[in-house]
């Protein structure tokens, strides 16, 4: 039947192809036909827009022509203005000039005059009455130009200087404008010519669309008839967009309805087996399921109807299926953290033994003491389910690589081990998954210390106070971090240690921002020397009931005080 189905479609593709090439030559030489005529009319177009851009230049220049002349005989102009004026300033400077020049003098001489005879000289005012009567005159006719003057320089300020360069640009920008408008006018010309041949050969392509439609609804109308016949739904659509033209799809529409009676045979037979398949081995009330389902169908014998009840059945037997795996899957999940959390614990425990050894090294070297390390070993590989548990991650992360819907026996049998040993309600807590142990070299010896019993019987009280702070100080630098605050420690019982190592331990602090905090009973012990600040309760005070702080110095020793004496001497 495949074979059968493929040379059908293979005849059918070969006269489809045929009947395409010729379609497609006739649509070449039509189109061929079609932009020669559109080549030759943009040829004529073009040759009339580069006809109109010569004219369009040829204007252009004109008018800058004309515009560059204007400008540069209004350069000229305003130049020859320039000159003038600057030489009738320069006229009057030097009349001025020489004016001012001869009145010096004649008041120069008129001073020396007067002071030769202590009087007038008549010929002196004579000639300063004509000179005043001569400057009156000329004020007057200065007077008589004034309005002409104002004229000018109204001309020259609004005429001349504001309205003509707007008249000009105005000009200018109207006849951009008449160009532009021109120009789309051409332009809307063209587009209204190609539009219409545009609208022209759409119609002709619907006519002849029109023709063949019609011809093709009259192969169709058999056809329809006979798919009324049919049960179809009503929202019926098509599964894939179907091949070939039109008069193909026609020829494969008989021979569908010829194959649907044979396909609808096949159907139900194969409907019959799989019921006959689901109902073998079936439980009662599986099979009772069916029956009502069946029952409730209009058309019983109808296999396209029996489908959907058929992939439900299917559909309820698989979610059983796959509610048993998510279960599965669940558990699996929750036991596949508890490892990771387990594992991830045994790391970190290493990882932090390491980090606590470097950090008990670095301060605090006591006398005696070679090495001091600390070790945390973990105890989860000594648990029961250790090893099952690890088998079974393995497991189970190979199934869900496999990405196989259904695990394999190697991981049922390692999740029923795994459930055997693992008790639901057995606490683990951290201090049960870890074992603190301290290792020492004091006096050449190695000692192993696990417990306060074993440090104290294994040192003197005083170093294994000692050694107790060197461990404390290397905890908590690690658990402060990089954080800028200071930790103060309170300590007792710090007077009983020798002073070196009260030093040392107090210069370790320092230099870790850690602050001590101490009480003696003794004030006049040398170990107050390391406090910064240094109080003592005062029990006579004034008020009764109220107790008062006061600083107290540490006792000084002979060599101190003497040493103190002299530099005092000394300063004197």
């Amino acid at each position: 039947q495949t074979v059968k189905r493929q040379d059908e479609e293979l005849e059918y593709a070969s006269e489809a192809r045929r009947q395409c090439q010729a379609r497609h030559a006739q649509a070449q030489r039509d189109r061929q036909r079609a932009r020669q005529a559109a080549l030759d009319e943009q040829q004529a177009l073009h040759q009339a827009l580069k006809e109109e851009r010569d004219e369009a230049l040829e204007a252009l220049h004109g008018a800058l022509r004309a515009e560059q002349l204007e400008l540069e005989a209004d350069a000229q102009h305003q130049q020859a203005t320039f000159e003038r004026r600057l030489e009738q300033y320069r006229q009057s400077l030097g009349a001025l000039k020489a004016d001012h020049q001869r009145q010096c003098r004649e008041v120069e001489a008129a001073f020396e005059q007067a002071l030769e005879e202590q009087g007038v000289d008549p010929v002196t005012v004579k000639q300063t009455k004509a000179r005043l009567a001569e400057l009156e005159a000329h004020i007057r006719a200065t007077q008589a130009r004034q309005e002409e003057l104002e004229h000018y320089r109204y001309f020259m300020r609004v005429s001349w200087g504001q309205r003509k360069p707007e008249l000009s640009e105005q000009e200018s920008r109207l006849a951009r404008e008449v160009s532009e408008i021109e120009r789309q006018r051409l332009e809307q010309r063209q587009a209204f010519k190609a539009a219409k041949a545009e609208h022209e050969r759409h119609m002709s392509v619907l006519k002849t669309t029109c023709g063949e439609q019609t011809e093709l609804l009259d192969d169709l109308k058999p056809l329809t008839r006979q798919l009324d016949e049919l049960a179809l739904p009503a929202d019926a659509t098509a599964l894939s967009e179907p091949p070939g033209d039109a008069q193909e799809r026609i020829t494969r529409t008989r021979q569908a309805l010829a194959q649907r009676s044979q396909e609808r045979d096949a159907l139900r037979k194969g409907c019959q087996e799989i019921e006959g398949q689901l109902v073998k081995g079936a439980s009662a009330g599986f099979v009772d399921a069916l029956e009502r389902e069946r029952d409730r169908l209009d058309d019983p014998e109808e296999p396209r109807a029996l489908l959907p009840i058929l992939a439900g059945m299917l559909k309820l037997l698989e979610d059983q299926q796959q509610q048993l795996v998510q279960q599965g899957r669940n558990l699996s999940d929750d036991l596949d953290k508890f490892f990771t959390v387990f594992s991830d614990l045994n790391r970190r425990i290493s990882a932090q033994s390491k980090r606590l050894s470097d950090e008990v090294a670095d301060d605090l070297a006591l006398d005696g003491i070679k090495k001091a390390e600390v070790r945390i070993q973990s105890t989860i590989d000594e648990l029961g389910f250790w090893e099952p548990l690890k088998r079974f991650a393995q497991c189970y992360k190979a199934w869900k690589g496999s990405q196989q819907p259904l695990p394999s026996d190697d991981y049922l049998d390692a999740l029923g081990d795994v459930a055997d040993l693992l008790r639901h309600d057995q606490p683990y807590s951290f201090e049960s998954l870890l074992r603190l142990e301290l290792h020492l070299n004091e006096g050449g010896t190695d000692l192993v210390i696990r417990s306060d019993r074993q440090l104290l019987e294994s040192s003197s009280h005083g170093m294994a106070y000692l050694i107790l702070c060197k461990f404390l100080l290397a905890f908590t630098r690690l658990l402060r971090g990089r954080a800028e605050i200071a930790i103060h420690w309170p300590i007792d019982e710090i007077g009983t240690l020798a002073y070196h190592n009260v030093e040392k331990l107090f210069e370790a602090c320092d230099s870790n921002r850690i602050h001590i905090v101490g009480a003696f009973p003794n004030p006049e012990s040398d170990v107050l020397l390391l406090f910064h600040n240094r109080y003592l309760i005062d029990r006579d005070a004034i008020e009764p009931g109220v107790r008062r702080l006061k600083r107290i110095e540490p006792r000084l020793s002979r060599l101190a005080e003497r040493l103190k004496a002299r530099d005092e001497e000394v300063t004197a």
